[in-house]
């Protein structure tokens, strides 16, 4: 690859079926845009005091689930909890560390209003993590019965995990949906894929000069298999928890707290495709926090077109 100069395209929303080389690639050949913790976005932090305050280290997203959809994420990073004093579909809420973020509710709005307008674009909902609340089992039946009412229709069957997009678009006019979590007796494994193995740094707190030697390592020896991987593209820093003294001790971890470290400009210039886009090719899902800021959905666009030339 060599791209000179990449600026954004206006047509974000639909970048996949505006490049139809891709129909003979495979979801697993594909270079993903991924929104790290997908369901905690900013606007949703507004919405309750709590996360408000805790918005600088759990709020990964600037906007909802329509709004990352919109900006070209294509694989959202959701860690899911069930609520055992609702049902149905608002059972289930996203989380990280002690805040809430947005329903599962509001994502299968989102999908639904999206791939409607949108009916040729592929979506990966990486189901990372699932807990039940107060020290409940998590709700596997009730989340395997939600999704199958809610997203059936959609959901890409793992038997045609081989068949590239010009495939699957001929198999279903509305199958484009993947999702994958950890195997469960209680989810059907026709539909639920299997977990995504995630590389990431293995520390809590992550400079951008540990993060870049953490992808080095990962991309000399990448995942291999029939499933896409993701790679953890994320930076965290200490936070001083003075500055929310009224919330001690419950989020007190040795008078530090990790927040989130935006690093737009190094991953602009650590994924780009110019001029051999050596980290990019040997990618699956690239996971970032605040995703429309990047320039990650061109790169994607640029290095999945260059496979499809190079079958």
């Amino acid at each position: 690859m060599n791209i000179t100069h990449t600026e954004k395209i206006s047509f974000r929303h639909e970048w996949m079926s505006k490049t139809p080389s891709m129909d003979r690639l495979t979801l697993n050949q594909l270079v993903w845009p991924g929104a790290h913790n997908a369901g905690m976005d900013v606007y949703t932090a507004n919405q309750n005091a709590l996360n408000s305050v805790l918005a600088s280290h759990a709020m990964c997203q600037n906007g909802p689930y329509i709004q990352q959809l919109n900006s070209g994420a294509r694989a959202l990073d959701l860690r899911v909890f069930s609520n055992s004093r609702n049902t149905d579909v608002y059972q289930f809420d996203t989380f990280h560390g002690p805040a809430t973020g947005s329903p599962i509710s509001d994502l299968v709005k989102a999908l639904d209003f999206f791939l409607d307008k949108n009916p040729n674009e592929f979506i990966l909902l990486d189901v990372h993590q699932t807990e039940g609340s107060r020290g409940n089992r998590f709700a596997f039946k009730d989340f395997n019965d939600v999704i199958d009412s809610r997203l059936g229709e959609r959901l890409i069957p793992f038997e045609n995990r081989h068949l590239t997009l010009g495939e699957l678009k001929s198999v279903s006019r509305k199958q484009r949906v993947v999702i994958a979590t950890a195997a469960h007796h209680e989810l059907d494994a026709r539909v639920f894929w299997p977990k995504i193995q995630h590389r990431w740094s293995g520390q809590d707190f992550t400079s951008p000069s540990e993060l870049k030697q953490h992808i080095a390592r990962t991309l000399d020896n990448p995942p291999g298999g029939s499933l896409p991987w993701s790679l953890s593209a994320t930076s965290y820093i200490r936070f001083d928890l003075t500055a929310i003294s009224p919330l001690d001790p419950f989020f007190k971890v040795d008078d530090t707290f990790v927040r989130v470290n935006k690093i737009t400009d190094e991953l602009n210039e650590w994924f780009s495709p110019s001029p051999s886009g050596e980290w990019l090719l040997k990618c699956s899902i690239i996971n970032v926090d605040f995703i429309d800021e990047t320039l990650l959905v061109e790169y994607c666009r640029e290095a999945n077109m260059y496979k499809a030339m190079n079958q």
